[in-house]
């Protein structure tokens, strides 16, 4: 949380990677007021309520079969991609239908508005939640693919999964795009296709509610798609980026333009 985060939030504040950062408008960039309580509830969910959790969770992954934490990986590799093909889909289904209902008109307000506070999403507010979507919408699907499963036969599994999956969420929250570069295209190594996609449910606060093959399957991606789907998103920032750099120019111009007058 700290590392990702933290580079991501030093470049926006230092306008690093500027060419990358998604369009946003003076009222989606967040306050100080926002921001001190989104650090205390990192802090406190980070260095407090995770840990405790973790530590009355452990039997129960006992329970259901976790070995011990430093046994030996499964011989089996086909295992350990079931294992992690399992842990992507029950995450893919349970975060998309929890997320999509609590986007009901007599839910949202109670549960999901806190996260949406939020209209230009940055990355420390990828858990920025109320205790209800932190436990049902992110905390049950993530680990239940492994929980229920008994980290099939790997501790440690379940741990590399848990990495990528933080990463993946953070980065889709960033506001960053590398959609252009070639760690994504060549190397595959970013998550460009998540955070345009989730950048676009959360600026405009409708569809895209979780994998793009469940939204493509239950017709919540519509407006995505006649947007043109990344790109056309990409462009659509680029465009409002062009625009607000041509109005301020103008406004500038015009500002020099009434001094010489009053001269």
């Amino acid at each position: 949380y700290v590392g990702i985060n933290g580079f991501f939030f030093l470049c926006a504040k230092r306008g690093w990677l500027r060419e990358y950062q998604l369009d946003r408008k003076p009222y989606q960039i967040p306050g100080d007021a926002l921001l001190r309580r989104t650090f205390w509830e990192a802090f406190v969910s980070q260095c407090v309520t995770t840990p405790v959790g973790m530590y009355f969770l452990f039997p129960v992954f006992r329970y259901f079969g976790m070995p011990r934490l430093l046994a030996p990986l499964p011989p089996s590799f086909a295992r350990l991609c079931v294992g992690f093909a399992t842990a992507h889909l029950v995450n893919d289904v349970g975060f998309y239908w929890s997320h999509r209902t609590v986007h009901h008109p007599s839910l949202y307000k109670h549960i999901h508005k806190q996260h949406h506070t939020y209209t230009g999403s940055i990355g420390i507010a990828a858990e920025y939640a109320s205790p209800i979507e932190s436990i049902v919408s992110n905390a049950l699907p993530t680990i239940g693919g492994m929980l229920f499963f008994g980290c099939h036969g790997s501790g440690l599994l379940y741990f590399v999964w848990l990495a990528v999956r933080l990463q993946q969420t953070y980065e889709a929250h960033s506001g960053y795009c590398f959609y252009d570069t070639a760690l994504y295209k060549v190397f595959g190594m970013t998550n460009a296709d998540a955070c345009a996609y989730h950048d676009y449910h959360h600026s405009g606060n409708r569809g895209n509610f979780g994998a793009m093959w469940l939204d493509w399957l239950c017709g919540t991606m519509d407006a995505w798609i006649d947007l043109g789907g990344t790109v056309g998103y990409i462009e659509l920032c680029r465009k409002n980026v062009a625009r607000a750099a041509g109005a301020e120019k103008e406004s500038v111009s015009e500002g020099h333009e009434d001094a010489k007058k009053t001269r």
